[in-house]
């Protein structure tokens, strides 16, 4: 069977939906909050305290784009470099918004050329 991901940005713009979808809710820490409580409801889940405290992607779409990026380069590490970037961000609380940080990610799964021409401009165009 083979799996094709596709992704909707729903943290395209992350202040503008803490502001508005979840400013009643508490915004950063009340969101926050709800991925906690919601986590603990699964063994296999990993929390790191401080997403949504201390570590605030601007948006989710430069980990989106990554992501297709390492997928034109390496079908076979994809998979691996996606399980990556979703650890970085809620198991290490890193900035996946980051390009530095993306760089790092796509390192340590083996594909180095994901955020070089013409892999990354093409990826956001698909």
């Amino acid at each position: 069977m083979d799996v094709d991901y596709r992704f909707c940005s729903v943290f395209a713009d992350t202040r503008h939906k803490m502001a508005t979808v979840w400013h009643d809710r508490g915004s950063y820490a009340g969101f926050a909050k709800h991925l906690q409580d919601v986590g603990t409801q699964f063994d296999h889940i990993n929390l790191h305290p401080g997403i949504w405290r201390e570590c605030r992607p601007l948006s989710s779409t430069p980990a989106h784009l990554t992501r297709k990026a390492a997928q034109r380069v390496s079908v076979t590490q994809t998979e691996h470099a996606l399980h990556g970037i979703r650890r970085a961000f809620f198991e290490r609380a890193l900035d996946i918004s980051n390009a530095d940080v993306l760089e790092q990610l796509m390192a340590e799964s083996n594909i180095k050329e994901v955020l070089k021409p013409p892999n990354a401009a093409a990826a956001s165009w698909c």
